[in-house]
């Protein structure tokens, strides 16, 4: 028997527009000068997959009667970090293009992180003959967002899936 993939998109829409928008808040406390508000980002940044996890079992639970399969979890995530990755992008690039250069963002990020070794060095070197433009970083975010997501959904679809196989579910010994 397939598996209803009809409320698919829609669920995944709904659902990464709220990701994309705790994505958003994320990105603006890390680019505040406050302390306490970056290690905050820096929480939010690490519950982006049981984020994800959660939205994947409320799509399970309200989409398909609670069953869902590895294959079709795993692209219910690749569909919801990519549409939370174009939420994102919009203010990405305002602020890139109006408030910072992309090349001033990651320099400030290098001067925070001690010159470790030689790459960081010329990374600097690199970013300094301003080679980043505001739109290629908001694209280079949307394709490290979708790539995280094609990631991150694998072991999330293994965690969160759920059939029913004859009268037992993969997720209970009980009789039905």
């Amino acid at each position: 028997m397939r598996e209803d993939k009809t409320q698919l998109v829609k669920y995944a829409m709904q659902y990464g527009l709220l990701f994309g928008i705790y994505w958003l808040i994320s990105f603006a406390l890390t680019i505040t000068r406050m302390q306490i508000l970056v290690v905050i980002s820096n929480w939010l940044t690490l519950g982006i997959p049981f984020l994800a996890y959660w939205f994947t079992i409320q799509y399970r639970k309200k989409a398909l009667d609670n069953q869902i399969g590895v294959f079709h979890a795993w692209q219910f995530g690749m569909m919801l970090y990519f549409y939370a990755s174009l939420i994102i992008s919009i203010p990405e690039y305002l602020y890139f293009q109006y408030v910072i250069s992309p090349n001033d963002f990651i320099l400030q990020f290098l001067q925070t992180v001690q010159p470790v070794s030689k790459e960081v060095e010329s990374m600097k070197t690199m970013l300094s003959e301003n080679t980043i433009t505001p739109i290629s970083a908001t694209i280079q975010s949307i394709f490290t967002i979708i790539f995280l997501g094609i990631i991150l959904s694998i072991p999330v679809a293994f965690i969160a899936k759920k059939k029913k196989i004859g009268i037992f579910t993969d997720n209970s010994n009980k009789h039905a």
